[in-house]
């Protein structure tokens, strides 16, 4: 099954060369984030995407509609037939069968988060990956965000000198917050709700800075007023890194909308806005050094020296803002990635630290509730 406009529209706006792109994309699932894969693919010289394939016929030739040029497919097969790179958006639940059947039938994949839901499928994953040579990476888009590029460089040049903790807060207000305002929502349903979600995201930037990972402690909370897709409404997460430890803070008890992550080092902090896309480096030895120190106070300079990073901290948002958004950057990397022309942007080493400690949080979690005389969330409890 084609979508009509398929010959009339020509080639798609950041494609290169002859009508066809050196490298094909197949998007499998339609869902409200496809908008963000075909803004990313859209920024990739010579690639682009080709086809479409969803169980929802009719919403897939909805969807193609924005597309110029795309096909509608009407199995999986056929669209990893024709295409170079297996773009996997379906639900979670689905992504280790699409993924191995893509690798198996010697494409690229690239798998929106979480990559699987429990252990057992992403080792069936790796495994496909290892025996077949395929590329395989994830959506891990916010590693390519201004403030998060900054904040590594302001690390690796060693600013705020020997990194000794990394903590992760992620507040969110569960009347403005859309998967737990939404009854009946499929995240509800995973090993720790709402959390299992998100916490890859916040997993693979606590990785930047700490390597590899893994959970140490799961402290949990859950008050009365605890959402459904949130019942442990509080819950703190140790993580033992290769350099230093880690903390991470899920809370749905807070109105601040707290999305923030900070690097503690021997000689200053770097702070980071995971959603709001700030980020500023507070050097205590060059603070130290600023005139006026022991009259108006370190608190008071340390501010100041915030405030004024901020000019240059919007001024690179900004030039950002005019060029690929974040899954557009990953996505140019992972192009290159199965091109042979650079390295992995999300190593299977990287992937496999965050799933194992998403597991490990989110049935740590489901244990704790099971322990206070509830029901676990996930709907594939214990599974490995």
């Amino acid at each position: 099954m084609r979508n009509a406009q398929s010959a009339a529209n020509g080639n798609r706006r950041g494609r290169i060369g002859s009508d066809q792109p050196s490298l094909r994309v197949g998007v499998v699932g339609c869902g409200h984030i496809l908008h963000e894969h075909i803004r990313g693919w859209d920024a990739v010289p010579d690639a682009g995407i080709h086809g479409l394939f969803d169980l929802d016929a009719a919403l897939a030739t909805r969807r193609a509609t924005e597309i110029p040029g795309a096909v509608v497919f009407d199995s999986l097969d056929a669209l990893i037939d024709a295409c170079d790179i297996v773009d996997v958006c379906a639900p979670p639940g689905a992504h280790r069968d699409i993924a191995v059947r893509a690798m198996e039938g010697g494409r690229a994949v690239l798998i929106e988060k979480p990559v699987t839901l429990t252990l057992a499928h992403w080792e069936e994953v790796h495994a496909c990956a290892t025996r077949t040579g395929a590329r395989l990476g994830a959506i891990y888009q916010h590693k390519h965000g201004p403030h998060v590029v900054a904040a590594r460089d302001w690390v690796s040049r060693g600013r705020v000198g020997e990194v000794v903790r990394v903590s992760c807060d992620f507040f969110v207000d569960p009347s403005l917050d859309p998967m737990l305002a939404t009854e009946g929502h499929w995240a509800h349903r995973l090993a720790g709700g709402r959390w299992f979600e998100v916490l890859p995201h916040l997993l693979y930037l606590v990785h930047l800075f700490t390597g590899r990972i893994e959970v140490d402690h799961v402290a949990v909370s859950n008050s009365p007023d605890a959402p459904p897709g949130a019942p442990a409404d509080d819950v703190v997460a140790t993580l033992r890194g290769e350099r230093c430890l880690a903390t991470v803070h899920l809370s749905a008890r807070s109105h601040l909308d707290r999305r923030r992550i900070v690097v503690t080092g021997s000689q200053g902090t770097v702070d980071i806005g995971i959603i709001r896309g700030v980020s500023t480096c507070t050097d205590l030895r060059r603070v130290r050094e600023i005139r006026g120190v022991g009259l108006v106070g370190l608190p008071f300079i340390e501010a100041a020296n915030t405030l004024a990073q901020m000019v240059p901290d919007r001024l690179r948002h900004l030039d950002f803002r005019r060029g690929p958004t974040q899954h557009g950057r990953l996505m140019r990397a992972f192009a290159d990635y199965v091109r042979g022309e650079g390295p992995s942007p999300t190593p299977l080493a990287e992937i496999d630290s965050v799933l194992r400690c998403c597991v490990g949080i989110g049935e740590a979690v489901d244990a704790a509730l099971v322990q206070r005389g509830g029901a676990p969330l996930s709907m594939s409890a214990g599974a490995r």
